[in-house]
């Protein structure tokens, strides 16, 4: 009974870590989230009186978003449900401690490495071309 505690406070400070990386309200008041300000995407929006050296660090870092994303937190924020849902479905019961916490930590693994996956192949790949083409206008523009 203890592991499900510990897992239910765990699982409460991540999505209370999520929400503050979301731009959402402390404490939460109903409002929408601000993602604008969000900790992924914050001061990437170039504004029309921004330098073009400016403009060039913002657009910079509005690429690199996926370096600023939790994504060890979004497995294990998913992992609670998955493995709840998986031994209902299958068993008509929830799991024993020890299968609650292996199974999270498979969940928290896999989504992990997947996310990982996607970020190396395709959101590297968007960040590199970005990077370049701000030097290749770098060039063209003082």
């Amino acid at each position: 009974m203890y592991i499900y505690i510990f897992v239910g406070l765990l699982i409460l400070f991540a999505l209370y870590k999520e929400r503050q990386a979301l731009g959402c309200p402390e404490p939460p008041s109903g409002a929408d989230c601000d993602n604008a300000n969000g900790k992924a995407v914050s001061g990437t929006k170039p504004l029309p009186g921004d330098s073009n050296e400016v403009i060039y660090r913002k657009l910079q870092k509005a690429a690199a978003f996926g370096d600023r994303w939790v994504m060890w937190r979004i497995g294990f924020i998913l992992s609670l449900p998955c493995m709840l849902l998986i031994f209902w479905f299958l068993n008509q019961k929830l799991p024993s401690e020890k299968e609650l916490v292996v199974g999270m930590f498979v969940i928290t693994a896999l989504v992990y490495f997947m996310m990982n996956f996607y970020k190396f192949h395709l959101i590297n790949v968007v960040q590199n071309n970005i990077d370049e083409g701000i030097r290749i206008l770098k060039g063209r523009c003082p």
